[in-house]
């Protein structure tokens, strides 16, 4: 069920915008001197960025591009809690703008790929993040006696590891050109806590009862 102010859609409906973003690639404007390309995800494997300059400018702006999208999904809610729906519904479709920025950016770098590439790369982050980023994160918060960055991080850093275990698991599955079975996930809005299937009667990392959970199927 969705957290009180959260925006409506974000639950079933996210993953129906994040596919169409992907399916939906315009062709590059002829009047930029450029050659019209077919509206096709991997139409532009040939155009990927080489110089290391440009590139870096580019990472920069995938980055940007991603948090901005984020940002205004949080917007979003805020101003539909407050009572301002016009405003949420601006929130929202600039959000829509920015992924697709995003996405186009991301292509560029060549980083989008096969099902079977793209686990590897979240399984290489998702190890990162539980192996490196997050314990280093939630020691200094600590040494600093930042107790929400202590919190967070430590919500965070319990959630990635089960994330990597889903998505080696898929990636084992996937190389033998086979889906996973599984076909609901429970996520905890709290900490992130990803269960397959139904979720618990309480989240094991925060505590939140089972009827706050957000269910993807």
């Amino acid at each position: 069920m969705p957290l009180p102010g959260w925006p409506s859609w974000l639950g079933r409906q996210t993953h129906r915008v994040l596919v169409k973003v992907v399916e939906e690639t315009p062709g590059i404007s002829e009047g930029r001197g450029l050659e019209s390309r077919p509206r096709h995800l991997y139409a532009v494997a040939d155009m990927v960025i080489k110089r290391e300059m440009t590139k870096k400018f580019i990472e920069e702006a995938f980055g940007g591009e991603s948090m901005a999208h984020m940002r205004y999904l949080l917007f979003e809610a805020v101003a539909e809690k407050e009572g301002f729906p016009n405003i949420a519904n601006m929130f929202r479709a600039i959000a829509f703008a920015e992924i697709v920025h995003a996405r186009n950016h991301y292509r560029s770098l060549g980083e989008i790929k096969g099902t079977t590439d793209n686990l590897q790369i979240c399984i290489d982050g998702e190890h990162y993040e539980v192996n490196e980023m997050y314990p280093a994160f939630n020691d200094v918060a600590k040494i600093q006696d930042e107790k929400e960055a202590e919190r967070d991080t430590y919500y965070a850093l319990e959630a990635e590891k089960t994330h990597e275990i889903l998505y080696k698991k898929a990636k084992e599955l996937a190389e033998q050109k086979k889906d996973i079975d599984e076909k609901r996930f429970s996520i905890c809005p709290i900490c992130g806590h990803t269960v397959v299937g139904e979720p618990p009667e309480r989240c094991p990392i925060c505590g939140a009862s089972n009827d706050k959970f957000l269910i993807f199927e």
